[in-house]
């Protein structure tokens, strides 16, 4: 927080890091009492707990009694405060029971502001209620053994939340994010991010949840680091309309699942313009199956694809003829795949599917068959009389470079998409192949045949 300036009036936004000891303990407070300034006009505060919470055996005589004395400090800095965003370190064992009583009773203290509007919800009793006031637009929290509260802290704010990032300790009750425990469907209206990751692998023992309709009908982002962790189509339902971009892990099971609910296809997500899957637990998918499986399923999203990346798969090149049957990639400005294993005949093929393409990311293998009969020294030559212009687009290739590649052979890819496209401008390789590789090109254009 800054001191006080005569810019103070003009501030909308506070944030405030902080470790919940150091308010349990004094210090956060002394400080913040000790000091005159007020934010007259801040609406917004953005506070984040961190790492350096009690221990088991530290004992605070009354953290209530601390934590109220905080908030009571907070709304004499910030008297208009309106929105709350609180990010909990992802820390899973929250410490002992004060600290975790204390930490809910900041949940549950009210914000007073001046807006005759707003209505304060009373404070009630710590084991069966938790309130955020005055309205939660984003949280960041871990679901570990406390699920039941973070669920219902949701709940109760699923109003006003805008953006909810959960760290996942174990998948129990994650049914409880999108309905009641008497079954009820919770709806989030303008929640516009969902981001869900987890610290190690986890098998979801969720069912199917028939009743829920759309639980997120303005959802625009959607960020799913770790396996899906349901066995039907709940986090995409009434979605196809808003979300513009999607990042998941894909294995079998969530390809059979988005077949069976026809999750995807038909132009049902008109507006998703960035897809990006991942998939890092690689025995989930059935022998045979990543490749053509993930490329499939990958294009099977939308048509008005602009960034697709397909990472952690064993990418085979198959990826571009299955872009060239696909046939309806127009939009493409960005692809990476950089575990695909392509020659300088595919990226030939697939700039002249995807006119709009300005990136690619791959591993580069050499000519490919396109070219293998063309001498080395001629083949600048050819390559321009044949495809030259090949796109008017295209300006960044980011190779990978596979331990037994002659980087020669890298560089000189690289110059032949000077040749053929007007605008290309950056050939990115790994950092310690970088200056021979500089050396390389520098070789290349002394020979007659790039000049």
């Amino acid at each position: 927080m800054y001191p006080i300036n005569e810019m103070n009036h003009l501030v909308q936004t506070v944030m405030i890091d902080i470790d919940f000891w150091s308010i349990l303990n004094g210090r956060a407070i002394r400080l913040l009492d000790n000091s005159d300034v007020v934010y007259s006009t801040a609406r917004t505060l953005n506070i984040s707990f961190r790492q350096n919470e009690l221990g088991y055996n530290e004992i605070i005589s009354d953290p209530i009694a601390c934590v109220l004395q905080f908030m009571d400090i907070v709304r004499k800095i910030m008297p208009r405060l309106r929105d709350v965003n609180i990010e909990h370190c992802t820390n899973y064992d929250i410490g002992n029971r004060a600290f975790f009583l204390a930490f809910k009773k900041l949940l549950c203290q009210s914000f007073e502001t001046s807006d005759p509007t707003y209505y304060s919800p009373p404070v009630t009793d710590l084991e069966t209620q938790v309130y955020i006031a005055p309205s939660l637009t984003s949280l960041k929290f871990a679901w570990n053994i406390y699920h039941e509260q973070t669920a219902q802290l949701i709940h109760n704010n699923a109003q006003s939340l805008k953006s909810l990032s959960l760290m996942f300790n174990h998948m129990d009750s994650i049914q409880t994010l999108v309905q009641s425990t008497s079954g009820e469907p919770i709806v989030f209206p303008n929640l516009l991010k969902l981001s869900f990751s987890c610290w190690h692998y986890l098998e979801s023992n969720c069912k199917p949840t028939t009743n829920i309709t759309g639980a997120f009908p303005r959802l625009q982002s959607m960020y799913l680091n770790m396996d899906y962790p349901f066995k039907d189509d709940t986090l995409f339902r009434g979605t196809s309309n808003t979300l513009e971009y999607l990042s998941m892990n894909v294995n079998t099971d969530v390809i059979e699942m988005a077949q069976k609910y026809k999750v995807f296809g038909g132009n049902k997500y008109p507006n998703l313009r960035a897809f990006r899957i991942k998939n890092i637990n690689t025995r989930l998918m059935r022998p045979g199956a990543p490749s053509k499986a993930a490329t499939k399923f990958a294009l099977s999203v939308s048509s008005k694809l602009e960034i697709l990346a397909v990472e952690d798969i064993a990418m085979e090149a198959t990826i571009v003829p299955s872009i060239v049957e696909h046939g309806h990639m127009s939009s493409l400005q960005l692809l990476a795949i950089p575990d695909a294993f392509l020659t300088l005949s595919h990226i030939v093929v697939l700039l002249e599917q995807t006119p709009m393409l300005t990136d690619l990311h791959c591993h580069y293998t050499g000519v490919g068959t396109l070219f293998e009969c063309v001498e080395d020294d001629q083949l600048p030559v050819v390559f321009a009389q044949k495809y030259a212009p090949l796109s008017n687009n295209f300006r960044v290739l980011q190779l990978g470079h596979w331990g037994n590649t002659d980087i020669a052979v890298v560089a000189r890819c690289a110059m032949l998409m000077v040749i053929a496209c007007p605008r290309f401008t950056y050939a990115s390789v790994s950092s310690h192949l970088r200056e021979k590789m500089r050396k390389c090109i520098l070789e290349l254009m002394s020979h007659d045949s790039f000049i």
